[in-house]
């Protein structure tokens, strides 16, 4: 049955309705009487101006009187929301331009710094967090400007003057998602709704795209770095006789066998070594500084040799050799007789056929004495036969000079030199160029001209035609692209590689004698630079560019809508219940439309409340109160239209159980998601590769973001819907406090705040559910670390084809004791001395074989970077034992006789055999002769004779080897120990592991649980003091050979430890023998004992390779880890208030729009009984009128005075419900 709400009200003054006109000041209202036509408001002209026309709301606090009674002071402006103030939204809006210029600084910073900052920074996770985190800061307290706008606007739009019930009254924005929202403030142009519901927008779409700031990049980045000097330059107390043919060894090894040049050199300087001050944090780097550097020349004219030389033949010689006097010439220098010794130039006259001779001599310009430019180095290459002509000849005469530079040097860190620019010339010490240029002939004269055989052989020449002088041409030769003939008689060629041989020499030469490893106090520290490669977080330009604009855009909306004109809206803060109707209590037409309309359905409220509404504050002069009363007053209204009663229930989307239970489940599938992605990144090694297109890219760091972000849209509406409802929960189940009921408006306060707020009052429910949005605020911070693209090392199994085998040492050729070629020997010396790391398929005392793989082969060659190999290595050993001092005997007598130094001597092989050979009828055999005072050592192979013996040698062991060494004075030694060893071949398994292209090894890890013996015989021993060391020298005593100077030699400071030859360092002087021996063994074994006929069967070994084919996207297991906690936690909260809380049959209608509100409050007892200052009070005052008061919504009164709505609950109050069903199921 149709009923009118407003008639069941009692008997009273009936207020006729405001009747409003129109002028061009805004709304007025004239007349509003009581039936006893009493006049109860004044007739203002304006809303806001008292009739006196003064200004309604002065800028002073009024006094008025309290409900108790008392003065009070209270500002008279209207209330206005403090994230909508003006201050507020223009600090936004400088926050946004501040935001712009850090990410402008943030891009030069990445620009000019060759990225922002390292990946391994202590600060580089709030590098990669931070910006999401600033920008879900700033989104919290935007949330509170978008929540209060959308509040407010029904307020303002009825400060503007009469507005219709849908625009004023029934205009909600509160309920809506934002996106209804949205559009519904585009349809009714209220432009501040849309602004800030735009600007949560692209604050949502910035806290997506801040993920993707940054991407990691490899790059080579330079720093500051102070170094100090390692090594200096020493130029005085130098003799070029005494140089050895280490540094000759060090140049020409680069140049034979392809291996490095010794730190701090290269072919054409020699550099003073410095080294970091500070340590530097990363394994890889190069350094730049400032250094002296020494650099040679050899500049080379053509010269002419005249074909008839004149040949001298000393008689005591029968002329078998001839001595050769050359007439050389060009314009600038003439000889006449060269070489100056007239002996250096020999040639054999016993060969009637043509030989090639040739050499670099020194040689002197004919002129006076005191001219000191005459000296030059003579080139020469000739063909001559037997008599006094020679054919083909080419000559140079060349001048070496020294230059000395400051200048500025790149090296890595183990001082290979990368670069040397050219810099200041430093005055060169007198006598320097004619030390270096004498040291680089004497250390040439040294090498082995076995290099020569080798040299004739590239040549069409037969070894016994080829007859250089010295070494020094032969390397000159060696330096030629081609193997043509025609190489011997050009001069430019010549000039060239005389000059790169002479430098590459001169740079070894400085290297090993003039710089010294300590540097004088007077060596000055410097600052250089580091240059290493690190991976650093570079700016994506686009993303923030993109970001850029969308801040720009948010300071002008924020400018608009702080600079815009504010409207007098309400007194106080209208969001509870008790304060909605306080603002309403003046109202008294729309109390008496609302009174009844509790229950009536909000399209029947719209017909009810058919009119226009506006905004009135007016002087109450009946009461005389201290305040302007807040009104909403109507006009044009029609209420003869019945409505019907509705009594469907209400209640949010989000609040649904479909809804409810959503929030269970989406988040535990993610979780789930989440931990099926990472098992499979980690046993796939990444999710999915990754191409450089940006798509793919940029959808790795927005897509998790933007799934996060939706997550917390969830939460947030079923927490901000759950805020809504649960005051009514309350009042519906009767006796609620007003703190949780009437005076609940924490949907409006911050997050925090309202889960301390809840959680006090008791509301789990509501508590659980905000704290879960505080929660699901962390998830956009943690999904920004979730993903990176790395190069990911994958594994897989591969074959490798052994290219070679080795011989056995019995049968290799004659055994390591054979003649092998000058380049082995030179390898082999060089790795000794520690001037080159071991050879290729070596390292240190193993030989590996040589392998090959299809990946060098494919199209992915260049993506492998290491292959993992077992395989079988072999090694040469040496197992010695000194002879106990009682068991040797010693002899001086026969040296005695002789008025010499000297003794011999005899020991027994330590064995149960008679080995035989070192005695001859027990007279001693083995003589140390001539030693000279201080440290000696010899070393020597036994020559043993097996040839009487039945059974195999290894068999009947007996030594290979033995050492005489100790200490000599005056006739008699010191001390005198032997060492005898056994030399064996022994093979075993080893795990290896080769950087690739090129396989280079980086690890080898033997198992000494497989070594086995290959061979032992003599053969197995390596002739050390013929083949490896000849022609070195000892550079402290002559008393100890070559051998022996090779155990001894300190490679780090170039001196003898000749500690090491007492007999309580055996231990010391054996490892140093092992290690010595083993390396040069491995040298020989590696380039003489290979041979490559395998049959196919026998050359496949599996293998195991790693590859960088691909960057992968991976998935983080601290950020996967961080996401399934945070997500757990929502979930368990969301079941929390999914337990504790029902939301059936709360409401009948939504409660968000003013009239709804209205229906529930007018009418009311709580109403009445607000005095009229309460429009006014603070909170603080306002709640004090609430203290001890229980209130309830349902059903009150009877019969015509029934009605439905919120009311004090004047009730006797029953027992509560407690235990474990309250909090499970309330």
């Amino acid at each position: 049955m149709p009923f009118f709400p407003f008639q069941k009200r009692k008997a009273g003054p009936v207020a006729s309705p405001v009747q409003y006109q129109q002028n061009d000041k805004g709304p007025i209202f004239t007349t509003l009487t009581l039936d006893d036509d009493s006049t109860r408001r004044a007739q203002p002209t304006d809303f806001f101006q008292r009739p006196a026309k003064q200004p309604l709301l002065s800028q002073q606090s009024l006094e008025y009187r309290g409900h108790d009674g008392s003065e009070q002071s209270s500002p008279t402006k209207p209330w206005r929301p403090l994230m909508l103030r003006r201050w507020v939204l223009v600090l936004f809006s400088l926050v946004f331009a501040l935001l712009v210029m850090t990410l402008e600084i943030i891009l030069k910073v990445s620009s000019d710094r060759d990225g922002f900052a390292s990946t391994e920074s202590d600060l580089y996770y709030v590098y990669t967090y931070g910006p999401t985190a600033v920008l879900t800061i700033i989104a919290a307290f935007w949330t509170q400007v978008e929540y209060r706008t959308r509040q407010m606007q029904p307020w303002e739009e009825m400060a503007k003057g009469p507005q219709s019930v849908a625009n004023s009254l029934l205009l909600d924005y509160i309920s809506p998602n934002p996106v209804l929202a949205f559009i519904r403030s585009c349809k009714n142009r209220h432009l501040p709704v849309t602004l800030t519901l735009f600007a949560s927008f692209l604050l949502k779409v910035l806290i997506v795209i801040s993920t993707g700031v940054f991407t990691r990049r490899l790059v080579l980045l330079p720093q500051p770095l102070p170094i100090s000097p390692m090594e200096q330059f020493q130029f005085s107390g130098h003799n070029a006789s005494k140089v050895d043919d280490v540094a000759g060894l060090a140049s020409v090894g680069p140049l034979l066998n392809e291996i490095d040049y010794l730190p701090g050199t290269n072919a054409e300087y020699a550099v003073e070594l410095f080294r970091s001050s500070n340590q530097v944090q990363v394994d890889n780097y190069n350094m730049t500084g400032e250094s002296k550097i020494l650099r040679t020349d050899l500049e080379c004219e053509p010269a002419t040799i005249d074909r008839n030389v004149t040949v001298y033949c000393p008689d005591y010689t029968g002329c078998t050799t001839a001595y050769n006097i050359l007439r050389v010439h060009n314009n600038d220098c003439h000889m006449s007789a060269f070489p100056n010794d007239n002996t250096s130039f020999v040639v054999d006259n016993r060969t009637p056929f043509g030989r090639w001779y040739g050499g670099v001599l020194p040689g002197t310009c004919d002129g006076p004495v005191e001219d000191t430019n005459r000296d030059r180095l003579v080139v020469f290459v000739l063909h001559k036969v037997v008599g006094p002509q020679i054919t083909n000849s080419t000559a140079l005469f060349c001048k070496p000079s020294v230059q000395l530079q400051q200048s500025t040097i790149t090296m890595d860190q183990n001082g290979v030199l990368i670069n040397v620019e050219n810099g200041t010339a430093l005055p060169t010490p007198a006598g320097l160029t004619s030390f270096i240029s004498d040291a680089v002939l004497n250390t040439v004269e040294q090498l082995d001209n076995n290099f020569l055989a080798e040299l004739a052989r590239k040549y069409p020449i037969r070894p016994q035609n080829l007859d250089f002088a010295n070494v020094f041409a032969g390397l000159i030769m060696r330096t030629m692209d081609s193997n043509d003939m025609q190489n011997f008689w050009d001069s430019e060629k010549m000039s060239r590689g005389a000059q790169k041989i002479f430098t590459s020499v001169a740079a070894q030469v400085a290297k090993r004698y003039l710089l010294v490893t300590k540097p004088d106090a007077s060596a000055t520290k410097s600052t250089g630079k580091a240059t290493y490669r690190q991976e650093r977080l570079f700016v994506r330009r686009s993303t923030m560019r993109a970001m850029e604009a969308l801040f720009c855009a948010l300071v002008l909306l924020c400018l608009y809508l702080g600079l815009r004109p504010v409207r007098r809206t309400t007194p106080q803060d209208p969001a509870s219940i008790a304060r909605l109707a306080s603002m309403l209590s003046q109202s008294e037409n729309l109390n008496l439309l609302m009174s009844n309309a509790g229950f009536v359905s909000l399209e029947s409220i719209e017909s009810l409340l058919s009119g226009k509404y506006g905004l009135v504050y007016a002087e109450d002069f009946v009461q005389h109160a201290s305040r302007p009363q807040f009104m909403i007053e109507s006009c044009d209204t029609d209420i003869s239209k019945p409505i019907s009663v509705t009594a469907k229930p209400w209640q949010p989307i989000s609040a649904m159980w479909i809804s409810r239970i959503a929030l269970l489940v989406v988040p535990l599938g993610i979780v789930v998601a989440l931990e099926v992605l990472f098992r499979q990144s980690e046993r796939n090694h990444g999710l999915l590769d990754v191409s450089s297109s940006k798509w793919t890219q940029y959808g790795s760091s927005f897509v998790p973001a933007l799934v996060m972000v939706m997550i917390k849209l969830q939460f947030s509406g079923s927490d901000f819907d759950l805020h809504l409802i649960d005051p009514y929960v309350q009042l519906k189940k009767g006796f609620a406090r007003a703190k949780t009921s009437v005076l609940d408006k924490t949907i409006y306060t911050w997050k925090a705040d309202a889960v301390w707020t809840a959680f006090v009052n008791g509301r789990i429910a509501v508590g659980a559910s905000t704290f879960s949005v505080v929660v699901a605020s962390f998830l956009t911070i943690a999904v920004s670390g979730l993903y990176n693209t790395v190069p990911m090392a994958r594994q897989e199994f591969t074959n490798v084809t052994r290219l070679d085998s080795f011989y056995d040492p019995a049968s290799m050729l004659s055994g390591l004791n054979a003649t092998f070629n000058y380049t082995t020997a030179l390898s082999a010396r060089l790795v000794v001395y520690d001037q080159m790391v071991s050879s290729q398929w070596t390292s240190e005392s193993y030989v590996l074989p040589n392998l090959t793989s299809t990946a060098e082969t494919t199209e992915t060659a260049n993506n492998v970077s290491s292959i993992t190999v077992d395989l079988p290595v072999r090694r040469g050993a040496l197992t010695c034992r000194v002879v106990p001092q009682d068991q040797l005997v010693i002899s001086y007598e026969w040296f005695k006789k002789m008025n010499q130094t000297g003794a011999d001597m005899n020991w027994p092989m330590l064995n149960q055999y008679n080995c035989t050979g070192s005695t001859t009828n027990g007279v001693p055999t083995v003589s140390v002769s001539n030693p000279g005072d201080g440290p000696f050592g010899e070393w020597s192979n036994f020559d043993f004779d097996y040839s009487n013996r039945s059974s195999p040698y290894n068999d009947r062991p007996c030594p290979t080897s033995y050492g005489l060494y100790g200490t000599w004075q005056g006739k008699k030694a010191k001390e005198l120990n032997v060492v005898l060893c056994w030399s064996s071949v022994q093979e075993l398994q080893a795990s290896a592991r080769f950087s690739m292209p090129g396989w280079r090894l980086r690890s080898l890890q033997a198992d000494e649980q497989t070594v086995r013996n290959i061979s032992a015989t003599p053969d197995t021993q390596l002739d050390m003091a013929s083949r490896v060391f000849g022609g070195s020298k000892g550079n402290v005593s002559t008393s100890l050979d070559n051998v022996f100077t090779a155990f001894l030699r300190n490679s780090t400071t170039n001196t003898m430890e000749t500690s090491l030859l007492q007999l309580e360092n055996w231990d010391k002087l054996y490892a140093r023998m092992n290690s010595v021996y083993g390396r040069a063994a491995a040298q020989i074994m590696s380039r003489e004992g290979r041979f490559t006929n395998l049959t196919s069967t026998s050359t496949t070994i599996p293998a195991q390779q790693t590859s960088y084919s691909t960057h992968r996207l991976r998935q983080k297991l601290v950020s996967t880890r961080v996401l399934q906690g945070l997500l757990i936690a929502m979930i368990v909260c969301a079941l929390i208030s999914l337990l504790t809380i029902d939301l059936r049959n709360v409401l009948p209608k939504n409660p968000c729009s003013i009239a709804a509100q209205a229906s529930l409050v007018a009418g009311s007892q709580m109403m009445k009984d607000l005095p009229t200052e309460a429009q006014w009070m603070s909170d603080k005052e306002f709640e004090k009128l609430f203290e001890g008061g229980r209130y309830r919504m349902g059903w009150s009164g009877e019969g015509e005075e029934e009605r439905f709505g919120i009311d004090a609950d004047a009730r006797p109050r029953v027992q509560e419900e407690t235990g474990w069903k309250k909090w499970l199921w309330r």
